[in-house]
């Protein structure tokens, strides 16, 4: 009687072992033999608008030059701010080394006044820069090769485009010290030609750099009126302003053309290609992909060899799945970041943090919760930059007026038109900047309501120790924050670093 059972349960057994077999070999045969089909080139898609662009009207050229004339032992170059640099015991021997280098800054000058920056991706040309600002790249090879995934590709101008403005403004402060606002005015316009450039590359990483370049200028621009008001004339000062308004107007446009072209061939990589827009992640396409095991372990949780990898990988959406989700995830982000920033109710990151959140989409939009673009971040660092460009306008502005009129306005409203267009705007709440003058001294005082949303007056919200908290007031989230009580000051600059 136990033996018929007992071959009852060794056939089931058996049964369910090949059942189980079946199906891993089912899922494990196209995972190990698939093999991914590179259809388009999404370099040379990236590169055809820079082709097309006459070579004379390039920027970048030029700048490659620039970084290349500039020896590499210039001290303190890596200081993030050209102002506290000025307070540092650095700065006699930084802004002396940098002026002695006038072929590199003169270089730059000229790259600025160039139409567009003119970067093509992965070129050859490129290898000295790579060499000198990325050794540990060029160790590894360099050009990548030419079929090498997106993400791959070396991009030198992050890494020299930051430096170029740096040198500028540090250029510029030592000009204007010394009475030279003439060249200080040309490293200052120069500046702002780099950040309107690189506001203009199809990537979050350019955004990024042209805020901060912006963020540069302006803090210079407000240290000479602050510590010199008569520093620079008023022919000087409507230039900057005039150029300050079209980078603002720049900075508008928040672009993430190449990090969409990554993402999809990053999935081209990754899947096989049925020919009609489908496919399944394939052992073959994380062994090639850049970064190979470890990145392919960070989207399966798994080594893309192992034996678990076909497992792992069934659970990932299909290639039209995962781009159907990667495209909603885009186009809310158009959504949002077509709105003014005030009127921005809703992040995108949140269906990210959604998937991340929940193991069942985790699994399946692993990829999209790796590999999504930080665009929020981008799109309110793009706002509070065309921020500060407007109040460095508005400070030049009120210079503008003292000097005609020996006072302060009484409101804003008075600069307008002839100093301005319209009162600039609080990218917090979408009213007119907070101003009022110092009953006593007649001095100006120019605010943001900051986090929380409301007029405190001009009042500054103060940290845990009893001192302006000006982080905690210009950080940005969705809804008000009541708990960070206090305005953001903008004007007057600070004690301290003397920027906001």
């Amino acid at each position: 009687m136990a033996r018929p059972i007992i071959l009852g349960f060794a056939a089931a057994a058996l049964i369910v072992v090949l059942a189980v077999g079946g199906w891993y070999a089912w899922i494990a045969i196209p995972y190990f033999t698939g093999v991914p089909t590179i259809r388009r080139d999404y370099v040379a898609e990236a590169n055809a608008p820079v082709l097309a662009t006459p070579a004379e009207d390039r920027a970048w050229p030029l700048y490659r030059q620039a970084i290349l004339a500039m020896p590499p032992d210039i001290p303190e170059l890596r200081h993030g701010n050209p102002i506290r640099l000025v307070r540092s015991e650095a700065w006699a021997e930084t802004v002396a080394a940098v002026a002695e280098r006038e072929r590199s800054l003169s270089l730059a000058r000229q790259g600025a006044s160039r139409p567009v920056t003119g970067f093509l991706l992965n070129s050859e040309d490129d290898r000295g820069v790579v060499v000198r600002l990325q050794p540990p790249v060029a160790a590894a090879g360099f050009p990548a090769d030419a079929s090498a995934a997106f993400m791959a590709i070396h991009r030198p101008a992050p890494y020299v485009l930051p430096r170029l403005g740096q040198w500028l403004l540090i250029d510029a402060l030592g000009a204007a010290r010394s009475g030279e606002t003439a060249r200080a005015l040309e490293d200052l316009l120069a500046g702002i030609s780099i950040a309107s450039h690189t506001s203009a590359e199809e990537s979050l990483i350019g955004q990024l750099i042209a805020c901060v370049i912006a963020h540069g200028v302006c803090n210079v621009v407000e240290h000479l009126i602050s510590q010199s008001p008569e520093i620079l004339t008023d022919a000087q000062l409507r230039e900057i302003s005039k150029a300050l308004a079209t980078l603002g107007n720049d900075l508008a446009d928040l672009r993430f053309g190449h990090e969409r072209l990554s993402f999809h061939d990053l999935v081209q990589r990754i899947y096989t290609d049925d020919g009609s827009g489908d496919g399944v992640p394939c052992s073959a396409g994380f062994a090639r992909l850049f970064g190979g095991a470890d990145l392919g372990k960070e989207i399966l949780g798994a080594d893309p060899r192992s034996v678990l990898a076909p497992i792992k990988a069934r659970k990932l959406a299909s290639r039209r799945d995962l781009l159907v989700k990667y495209d909603e995830y885009c186009a809310a982000a158009v959504e949002q970041i077509g709105l003014p920033l005030w009127e921005r109710t809703g992040s995108v990151g949140a269906m990210v943090h959604d998937i991340r959140a929940r193991s069942d989409l985790n699994d399946r939009y692993r990829v999209l919760a790796v590999f999504a673009p930080p665009i929020d971040r981008a799109a309110v660092n793009m706002a509070l930059a065309g921020q500060a460009c407007d109040v460095t306008r508005t400070v030049i502005a009120l210079e503008r007026f003292r000097r005609e009129r020996g006072r302060y306005p009484a409101s804003l409203d008075a600069l307008v038109p002839h100093h301005l267009a319209e009162p600039p705007i609080d990218r917090f709440t979408g009213d007119p900047l907070g101003y009022r003058l110092d009953a006593a001294t007649g001095v100006p005082l120019l605010y943001s309501r900051g986090s929380d949303r409301d007029d405190d007056g001009g009042v500054a919200m103060i940290d845990e120790t009893g001192d302006p908290d000006p982080d905690g007031a210009c950080a940005w989230f969705p809804t008000a924050r009541p708990d960070r009580d206090g305005d953001w000051i903008l004007w007057p600059l600070p004690a301290g670093d003397g920027t906001r």
